[in-house]
């Protein structure tokens, strides 16, 4: 199989903890998800990974992206934990509005993680009231792009986008009981990202990247 370059981003950091509920803080999760668990099988598939955010400092968003280009990477991901009203949950996979390219990858990240693992996507009780940690609307498990969000989109995704395929993935709520559960348990976290691993492969091998 064709090997490439992942620039792996863990988001926040530093003196950004990201958002926080249920005994959790974002910017640990994220490192735990992207710089432990998805980097290693990445490099086990005999990928070579870049990481935007090497350590616990905060690393400006504009910066994250040139390491990216800079490191001539074939797949920016960025790795997150959302935050809403206590209703919602899921995992959710953003692309840069317009990039259709990034749109097909994470249509295929989305599908491959949840048929493997259904308890990221479930039935939400109340879309209406279910906000994520920007205000807008949050709809649980879900491909959307960044423009929905804001205008301009993510930084980090308008930063590499027209560089190479970009991603940024919310792994579950952690403002919600269940889901913050979920990240609590190692076994879980550890199948999570094998999978995210498992739809790049899909993606390599349907010749999308």
């Amino acid at each position: 199989m064709k090997r490439i370059v992942i620039a792996v981003d863990a988001g926040h950091g530093g003196a950004d903890p990201g958002a926080g509920g249920n005994g959790l803080i974002e910017a640990e999760l994220t490192e735990e998800l992207a710089d432990s668990r998805f980097s290693q099988f990445a490099r086990a598939a005999g990928h070579q990974v870049c990481l935007t955010r090497p350590d616990h400092a905060y690393v400006a968003l504009a910066e994250r992206a040139n390491r990216a280009v800079a490191a001539k990477a074939d797949l920016f991901l960025s790795f997150h934990v959302n935050a809403a009203s206590s209703l919602a949950r899921g995992f959710q996979v953003w692309h840069h509005g317009g990039d259709t390219r990034s749109k097909r990858i994470a249509q295929r990240m989305h599908q491959v993680v949840i048929a493997a693992l259904p308890q990221w996507a479930p039935r939400l009780r109340s879309l209406d009231t279910a906000r994520d940690k920007s205000g807008q609307a949050g709809n649980g498990s879900r491909v959307s792009a960044d423009t929905e969000r804001y205008a301009s989109g993510f930084a980090v995704l308008r930063g590499t986008w027209q560089h190479m395929p970009a991603l940024l993935l919310e792994v579950g709520f952690l403002s919600n009981a269940a889901d913050a559960d979920l990240l609590r348990d190692p076994v879980l976290k550890q199948a999570t990202m094998l999978q995210v691993m498992a739809a790049v492969a899909a993606s390599l091998a349907h010749g999308e990247l």
